[in-house]
């Protein structure tokens, strides 16, 4: 039985010689957030270790190492776990992580996984082997990996999966194995595009969203703004969430300036989703709504407390007017005073003259009253009522910037 702990990572790495790393690719090392962690994108071939010893070194401030590959050398992955594991890095996923890459993600002190990602398992591969020969393969990759602190049953699931196939957990099943410590917050940086990251790579990236596609469609310029703060992203690791914090706030803005010109129609099916977010925001937490007020209840702001069918509201509505060009002309100064006139004297014959003042201080964002969520719904509920060209004008006119 010395085969099972001695032979079989011999004959694996056996097996990757005969096959040539040429297939694999070679690894490109890139250290990002100014060098606080660097990513091995790509095949693990024989001195990947080393090279990742010697960009370490040069990196005094390394912490975390981000592992996107498909797989490579065994005994080298083991290698490069010894190395992660001895030096106290973490080790993260980005895209993907397959077959000897998990070997190596296992040496993070943290291991921490995207939403997005996938870290795949299968039995390592060995050439021209009896059936003998794979059961101990098999039974050497168990061994070794709940050596690391995998759980058994999850590393027996994993090993039986045949090398032609791979076995992709969720991130729940990871988490519960030892595997994944952490699913990944956005504060790591933005990786796993590509070796060389550029602005094709970015921009199918960025068109995965179904977002992001349609200002690609409809709003060009802006378009290649994103593209541009990403690719800066992508070269230099920024984390994250800076980006998608950067990129959400150029989303925001345009979707405000194309509101202003959306149809009636829209706008009315967006008043709509203004009074659910504000009543949804009463039910869960009436201290926090008033910042739910103060913000519009913006479709890509969610609230950690949002419904599923919210959510999907919210994006739906963000969709449609990102999609859609309007040519709808800007609401008059007479116009405006007639349809107000309209709106006060239905607010009074309804709730009375004692909301006026009410109404009137929800701009104030640096002096609200603690009744602004039910004064927001008031004029909600009291610009439903109104016909639907009265409804949607006022509304245009209430959200039109100043100046």
């Amino acid at each position: 039985m010395a085969f099972v702990t001695a032979g079989v990572p011999q004959l694996l790495d056996a097996y990757d010689i005969a096959t040539g790393d040429a297939a694999l690719g070679v690894a490109v090392l890139r250290p990002l957030n100014n060098g606080r962690e660097l990513e091995i994108i790509g095949g693990i071939t024989y001195g990947l270790t080393e090279k990742v010893a010697k960009e370490a070194k040069a990196l005094p401030a390394l912490r975390t190492i981000h592992l996107n590959s498909p797989g490579g050398r065994v005994t080298e992955a083991e290698m490069l776990r010894a190395f992660i594991r001895d030096h106290g890095y973490d080790t993260y996923i980005s895209t993907e992580c397959v077959s000897a890459c998990s070997t190596a993600f296992l040496g993070g002190v943290r291991r921490f996984l995207h939403p997005n990602a996938r870290i795949g398992f299968h039995v390592p591969s060995v050439a021209g082997a009896t059936e003998r020969d794979r059961k101990a393969a098999e039974g050497y990759a168990v061994a070794d990996a709940v050596k690391w602190g995998v759980d058994p049953r999850f590393a027996e699931k994993a090993f039986a999966t045949r090398h032609d196939d791979m076995w992709y957990p969720d991130a729940s099943e990871a988490l519960a194995a030892h595997v994944v410590t952490d699913v990944s917050d956005g504060g790591l940086a933005f990786s796993g595009l590509s070796a060389s990251p550029d602005r094709v790579a970015v921009a199918q990236f960025l068109k995965t969203s179904e977002i992001y596609l349609a200002i690609a469609a409809a709003h060009p310029g802006v378009f290649d703004r994103l593209v541009d703060l990403f690719l800066d992203g992508a070269i230099k690791g920024t984390p994250e969430v800076e980006l998608y914090d950067a990129s959400g706030q150029i989303v925001h803005d345009l979707y405000e300036a194309r509101l202003v010109a959306a149809s009636d129609a829209l706008l009315l099916r967006w008043m709509e989703l203004q009074t659910a977010i504000i009543q949804a925001a009463m039910q869960a937490d009436p201290q926090s709504c008033q910042a739910e007020v103060t913000a519009h209840g913006a479709p890509d702001q969610e609230s950690p407390d949002a419904s599923e069918a919210l959510s999907q509201w919210k994006h739906d509505v963000l969709l449609e007017v990102l999609r859609h060009e309007h040519d709808v002309k800007p609401v008059t100064w007479n116009q405006a005073a007639a349809v107000s006139e309209t709106f006060w004297d239905a607010v009074e014959a309804r709730h009375g003259g004692a909301v006026v003042p009410m109404i009137e201080r929800l701009n104030i964002v640096d002096d609200p009253l603690p009744e602004s969520c039910k004064a927001a719904l008031i004029v909600y509920e009291t610009v439903a009522r109104m016909p639907a060209r009265q409804g949607a004008m006022l509304i245009r006119w209430l959200i039109t910037p100043v100046g």
